[in-house]
């Protein structure tokens, strides 16, 4: 007989959530170990939030199942599942100074005044806002107002740390510092958390795990070098930023045509991705490369990104920028394919 592997730390199972007549989660699952951060990332709407308000008790799904350390969750109040929330808005308390937001979701632990205080103190030394104990939070920028809200959700050490979008109304620079400080912090607790985005950047940044997530179904799971790499379906590649999808338009064997060529692939799939980092791009002429027309060049700093015509068919490509000159449109661009860097791809639905 075969032993029976040990549940994961945290799980949901196919859930389902309506609101109204409208299919916010259908089946949706997801798992994650203790000192994992798991990212859903996807466009608006596709329903991450509303996974993680099921999560954490202010939705309940009409279908499906929630477990935290073998625990069901579902039938567990808001209050009573270990489970710490850090929002967008800070939803911090204007009249209340630092360490008094820090310390107010102590209060309805059953904790003396002296351990809530020692453990305010230790949150805001975590999050680096010792310093500011007594200040105003009115008188905070929005990252310091963001570090307190992150002290706030780990002074009551919860099991389960739930993150909505908590960087999304804060400039580009101070979010790329605070990701990394937020990853650093959560590991360092040891903490499990749901980390929700639709900026893939972000989810390279700070995740252990990503899931994709579309129209109420996690398409894909997998660890942030593995989703760029090899993505699964065509949805998934796009989010990415991956547009050389071309269809399958016959197959013989393990040898498909396409309007790039012939390439080797497994399965049978009906498209195939030709992964932008697998294009080899030139100027000059050279053995088995396909001549395009550039319909597009955008200097991106370090490469020109290049959208190149082949007869019909739209190659998204880049060359490095230390050529001499800015390729133009309408010139002829010549492009190679590395057969590792094509994949097969399965349909999104």
């Amino acid at each position: 007989m075969n032993a029976q592997l040990p549940a994961p730390f945290f799980q949901a199972s196919g859930i389902v959530l309506h609101y109204g007549e409208t299919v916010a989660l259908q089946g949706s699952e997801c798992s994650l170990e203790r000192g994992q951060i798991l990212c859903l990332l996807g466009p608006s709407g596709c329903g991450k939030t509303s996974l993680l308000r099921v999560i954490a008790g202010l939705e309940r799904p009409a279908a499906g199942q929630l477990t935290l350390q073998g625990q069901n969750l579902l039938p567990v109040p808001t209050h009573q599942r270990g489970i710490g929330l850090m929002f967008q808005d800070f939803a911090l308390f204007p009249h209340l100074n630092v360490a008094e937001n820090v310390r107010f979701g102590l209060k309805m632990a059953d904790l003396t005044r002296r351990e809530q205080e020692k453990r305010t103190a230790e949150a805001l030394t975590q999050v680096g806002m010792s310093a500011f104990a007594k200040r105003d939070v009115a008188h905070l920028s929005g990252g310091e107002k963001q570090r307190v809200a992150l002290a706030r959700s780990l002074a009551p050490q919860p099991k389960l740390l739930l993150l909505d979008e908590p960087l999304g109304s804060l400039d580009a620079n101070t979010r790329e510092q605070l990701v990394v400080e937020i990853r650093h912090l959560i590991h360092a607790a040891g903490l499990a958390a749901i980390y929700v985005t639709h900026d893939r950047g972000e989810a390279f940044a700070i995740a252990d795990q990503i899931a994709v997530m579309n129209a109420g179904k996690i398409l894909q799971t997998d660890e942030p070098a593995r989703l760029y790499r090899a993505p699964r379906s065509p949805f998934v590649a796009r989010f990415f930023g991956q547009e050389n999808i071309l269809a399958v338009l016959t197959q013989e064997g393990d040898r498909a045509r396409t309007e790039l060529g012939t390439f080797k692939v497994r399965g049978q799939p009906n498209h195939l991705l030709i992964h932008t980092d697998g294009v080899e791009t030139s100027l000059i002429p050279s053995n088995r490369a396909i001549a395009g027309l550039i319909r597009s060049s955008t200097y991106r700093g370090n490469h020109y990104e290049l959208r190149s015509v082949h007869h019909d068919t739209v190659v998204k490509h880049a060359l490095a920028a230390h050529h001499t000159r800015a390729p133009q449109v309408g010139e002829t661009v010549y492009i190679r394919i590395d057969p590792a860097c094509v994949i097969p791809l399965a349909d999104d639905g």
